[in-house]
């Protein structure tokens, strides 16, 4: 299929941006001619002038022939002022700010010379804008998406984890996908990067096991969350306390784990929910629900079976150390905590340790709860 000479990459997945757009310079552009047949503009600017520089840069490589005749591509690079408000600028920025998108906008619209292209990528370009919708007409746009919601990042991982595990020349069950999926995050560098450690690790072997991946794949921040997650749902203090003090002086994280555990606690009331119900057994969704359980089934907040089938089994075991009570208890102690964070004194830390403490503690949550009544 012959290359269109207006191409728009973006999303805020860097790597796929990246990759996209180095396989699509490969094509274009032999390596032999890229000296003279190819020219790279920063679009990554931070204040007017730089704005100014790479806009009227990109403008007059499009209309400046290839130094030796023959076709010419320009790579505008990375451009990250289409999102920042002219507001957000010194006063002698705003201009330029608010008319660099629609500077480029007239570029595009624009027929290109025979035998230019120019290829733009960018982290986060506003879809109902006049430069999208002008790159969509004109030219060819691979969006890769941006500002996804959590679950939209997990499946977005979950459809490429099979190519990148493949391409790492890796064997990984599906269980141990997930594994590592759980600890290494949704970013696609990040995967990438994990991966090749893994690959590292395992030679001269492929097949890669949980253990493997305990041992080598690094725990960011909001992995560590998820380790906390774990540790409370099996209600082992002595653990949840440890992950907690890795994390301890990491600026919010009290906040973040504050939603994180009442969005677990939610999701673990409506699973017991499912479980007191009849509706789940032996770990199996019941194939023949009653009409009346079918409606307040579609009428909780999270309807379980269409909570991810991994997440749903690793909640499943956990549902048991809880009664409906305590689960009740723990969210109101949560919602407590919440206001407590904004409005005490206190350490931050010190009040997530206290609460989960008395949610995890046998006993502890009822006899809480009734002191306060």
């Amino acid at each position: 299929m012959a290359e269109k000479p207006l191409v728009l990459i973006c999303g805020d997945d860097n790597y796929l941006v990246t990759e996209s757009a180095k396989k699509r310079i490969a094509r274009l552009v032999p390596e032999s001619e890229r000296d003279f047949g190819l020219e790279i503009i920063d679009g990554d600017a931070s204040n007017g002038g730089e704005v100014e520089r790479a806009v009227n840069a990109c403008i007059e490589s499009v209309r400046t022939e290839s130094f030796f005749g023959g076709n010419k591509t320009t790579w505008l690079r990375n451009v990250t002022f289409f999102q920042r408000k002219a507001s957000e600028g010194e006063d002698e920025d705003a201009g330029a700010f608010s008319g660099a998108p629609a500077k480029l906008t007239e570029l595009v619209k624009a027929p290109l010379p025979l035998g230019h292209t120019l290829l733009i990528t960018a982290p986060n370009v506003p879809r109902n804008s006049a430069f999208f919708k002008a790159c969509q007409k004109m030219g060819e746009v691979e969006d890769f998406g941006s500002n996804l919601k959590p679950w939209e990042q997990d499946k977005a991982a979950e459809s490429k984890i099979d190519m990148l595990v493949t391409k790492a020349n890796l064997e990984m069950n599906p269980d141990v996908r997930q594994e590592f999926l759980q600890r290494a995050g949704t970013d696609t560098r990040t995967l990438v990067n994990e991966l090749e450690k893994l690959s590292l690790y395992v030679y001269p072997n492929r097949k890669v096991t949980k253990e493997d991946v305990a041992a080598i794949t690094c725990l960011g921040r909001e992995t560590e969350a998820w380790d906390v997650l774990e540790a409370f749902n099996a209600r082992d203090a002595k653990r949840t306390m440890a992950i907690l003090r890795k994390l301890e002086g990491q600026k919010g994280i009290a906040i973040m784990l504050d939603a994180m555990l009442e969005n677990n606690i939610r999701d673990l009331i409506v699973v017991r929910e499912a479980v007191d119900r009849g509706w789940i057994r032996g770990g199996n969704w019941v194939s023949d629900l009653s009409p009346e359980d079918a409606v307040i089934l579609q009428s909780m907040p999270v309807n379980p079976k269409t909570m991810n089938s991994w997440r749903l089994r690793r909640i499943l075991p956990c549902v048991g150390k809880f009664t409906m009570r305590e689960l009740r208890i723990a969210r109101y102690l949560l919602i407590t905590m919440r206001e407590k964070l904004v409005s005490s004194a206190l350490p931050e830390m010190f009040l997530l340790q206290t609460t989960i403490l008395k949610i995890i503690g046998k006993g502890r949550a009822a006899a809480v709860a009734k002191r306060g009544s």
